[in-house]
Formats: structure tokens, C-alpha cells, sequence
């Protein structure tokens, strides 16, 4: 199932997160011109990244990104993290670039849904007519440079909600059980002391 969920035009995009069911794939696309800067990065924040597939294509659908998804034997035979990925590069061709992130085929998935943050970029038309191109690359490294690290501060903020909200929920769980164990004791306490007052006096009786 394939839904093209956002366009994002030339602008500076941060901090967007999508809940990709199983068997979907959402796609968002930027317009760039020729020449112009295009990155991106991407991170699962829930569960894991078993299933998810990203895939960056330009307007002559030629491949400038692909991360494929990975089985749980090449996890255990490679188990460094490929939760995450960036990428960067001119566009060729002026039009729409796509960015595509998929959570396991129709046919081949789990079943659970995952929570995916990611960050879509393409620099403005005439951002790069610079009058000094040293200077120009090196504003354009750094501008780089510090934009992935607002993007991982963003994902970590995600990820920190998330784990707050499991968090919670599971105290929540706890306290009420907790109050339903104390109900539970105090009402076995009453039917006991209820029970043994009423045989003594049954045996008074006799």
C-alpha cells in the first residue's frame, strides 16, 4: 500500500515522525532545482528496524539513497545497529525527489506498526549562488553538519518520549494492581473475620 503523505517544498523541514503500519509504505517527496543540496536522515525509534526499507529516487526515478530490510539472521550475524542512515547529494535533475519508507510488503511483514523520525531537505533555488565557492562549500558543510545534529537531538527527544509513555503506562499497570491486590486482601480479611465470628457463635448456640 503506497500513500504519498507529504510534499515538502525547497524549506527547512526538522523533526518529523510518521507511525508506518505493516505492509505500507509512505512516501514524501521535495522539488529541488538542478545543482541544489539535497540530505536527509531517517531513525526507527519503535520497536526495531527489522521490517523498514528507505529509498531516496529522483524525477527520472534513478536511486541516490537505498537501505533494504534485514531478517533476524543477518541481525544475528551483523549486529551493528542499521536502525538509522543518512544521506547526501546534488541533484542532477531539477523536479520531485522522493523518499520512500516501507514497513515490510503486503505479503511479508509482522504485524507491528513502527515509529520512524526523519528528516527530508533540499536547499532553496539561488541558496548557492555564493560569490566565493570556497566559502560557499564550507557554509554548506557546516550548515550540514550542525542541521544532523539538530535532527538526532530531535530523534533522541522522540525517542525519549517513548520511552517515557511505556514508562507511565506500565506504572499505571502497576498501581492498579497494586490498589486491586489491597482490595483484594482487605475484602479475603472481612469474609475471614465475618466467617469465624459467625462459627463461634453457631457454636454458642449448641
Amino acid at each position: 500500500v503506497f500513500s504519498a503523505v507529504l510534499i515538502l517544498w525547497t524549506s527547512v523541514v526538522t523533526g518529523l515522525s510518521v507511525d508506518i503500519v505493516p505492509g505500507s509504505t509512505d512516501c514524501f517527496i521535495v522539488k529541488a532545482a538542478a545543482g541544489a543540496s539535497i540530505t536527509g536522515s531517517f531513525e526507527v525509534i519503535h520497536p526495531d528496524a527489522e521490517y523498514i526499507a528507505v529509498d531516496v529516487r529522483g524525477p527520472k526515478d534513478e536511486v541516490h539513497y537505498e537501505k533494504k530490510p534485514r531478517s533476524k539472521a543477518e541481525e544475528e550475524s551483523d549486529p551493528e545497529d542499521k536502525s538509522e542512515g543518512f544521506f547526501s547529494f546534488d541533484a542532477e535533475n531539477a523536479g520531485d525527489y522522493t523518499m520512500c519508507i516501507s514497513n515490510g510488503s503486503e505479503n511479508d511483514n509482522d504485524g507491528v506498526p513502527r515509529l520512524v523520525a526523519f528528516n527530508f531537505r533540499a536547499a532553496a533555488e539561488g541558496e548557492q549562488d555564493y560569490q566565493f565557492v570556497g566559502l560557499q562549500s564550507e557554509l554548506a558543510d557546516l550548515k550540514e553538519g550542525l542541521e544532523l545534529l539538530k535532527d538526532h537531538q530531535s530523534y533522541m527527544n522522540q525517542r525519549e518520549d517513548v520511552h517515557k509513555a511505556t514508562l507511565e503506562s506500565v506504572n499505571t499497570k502497576v498501581l492498579c494492581w497494586t490498589v486491586l491486590e489491597a482490595i483484594i486482601l482487605i475484602a479475603m480479611a472481612l469474609w475471614q473475620t465475618l466467617y469465624i465470628r459467625s462459627f463461634f457463635e453457631i457454636k454458642r448456640r449448641l
